[in-house]
């Protein structure tokens, strides 16, 4: 098993830049893409002139070989801010709410400490040839977040939906709501944000208006790893239950919408709008279940 030497002043022989104030440390596999953490501690270096006091932020990384199976434990100590635990049960992206940290007077960097409990290598995976112990890698670093406070009222002007939509929406519309716009789309629940007792996301919505003669507006709602839920949608807004069974700490859940057929107002004669919108949504809450 190969694991690279370490001296006192361990430093990467070229400064790797993560993100805008971010640098790796010590513990990385300095010479490979992509880089993965070589030792159970790792360190990103933190740049007080970008970040001379904590704010909150999103570290977004992987855990090579965690399941939940062989689950990861993973420590994060930025100083001066609490230290955060995460159990890791999946080899995918999590996301992990971090702050930067307390700075020494006159430091020009902090290290923040990752700390997982084991390492493993591919070839005890059984993946490769490739015989280096691997801890985690750090995709990308986001900016300041918000919470998501629900209920999420999205016939309000100015309703912050950045986390949760992916392309395929339009804006939110004072008194109408969040349209969907064409048959396809998704909405993606942040781990980071999880809510304590979110258990059931509800969403409220509706469809254009139809005449008799044309055809409803049928939506499926597809989650991996559970079953379809479809409905039939009219213009007088429904709830709509979606268990979250898949959504876990810190991992995002991603819920695949389609409705047919996706007509415009123009088509059924409502205004000139020529663009195919799907469901109207109109509010998304949380349920205990």
């Amino acid at each position: 098993m190969r694991v690279a030497p370490r001296c006192l002043f361990e430093r990467p022989l070229t400064r790797v830049w993560l993100a805008d104030g971010f640098l790796l440390g010590t513990g990385w596999h300095t010479a490979h893409d992509p880089m993965w953490s070589r030792d159970r501690v790792a360190t990103v270096l933190v740049d007080a002139a970008r970040f001379p006091e904590p704010v909150p932020l999103v570290l977004s990384l992987r855990v090579f070989g965690a399941s939940a199976e062989e689950p990861r434990t993973l420590l994060l100590d930025s100083p001066g801010t609490p230290e955060a635990e995460i159990t890791v049960t999946t080899p995918r992206t999590v996301r992990v709410r971090m702050f930067t940290p307390h700075h020494a007077p006159g430091a020009a960097h902090t290290p923040v400490t990752l700390t997982l409990d084991r390492l493993t290598s591919p070839v005890q995976q059984g993946l490769s040839q490739d015989d280096r112990l691997l801890g985690l890698m750090v995709e990308r670093i986001d900016p300041p977040v918000v919470s998501l406070d629900t209920p999420l009222d999205l016939t309000v002007a100015g309703t912050f939906v950045a986390p949760l939509t992916a392309a395929g929406w339009a804006p939110p519309e004072p008194g109408t709501g969040m349209w969907m716009l064409g048959g396809a789309s998704a909405l993606v629940l942040p781990g980071y944000l999880r809510p304590e007792a979110g258990k059931v996301l509800i969403l409220d919505a509706a469809a254009l208006p139809r005449g008799a003669d044309q055809p409803r507006l049928t939506v499926t709602l597809r989650a991996e790893g559970q079953r379809e839920t479809r409905v039939e949608l009219s213009e007088q807004a429904k709830p709509i239950a979606v268990p979250l069974t898949g959504w876990t700490e810190n991992t995002d859940f991603a819920l695949h919408l389609t409705a047919q057929p996706a007509l415009s107002p123009r088509d059924l004669g409502i205004n000139a709008d020529p663009r195919p919108l799907g469901l109207l949504l109109k509010r998304l809450s949380f349920a205990a279940g």
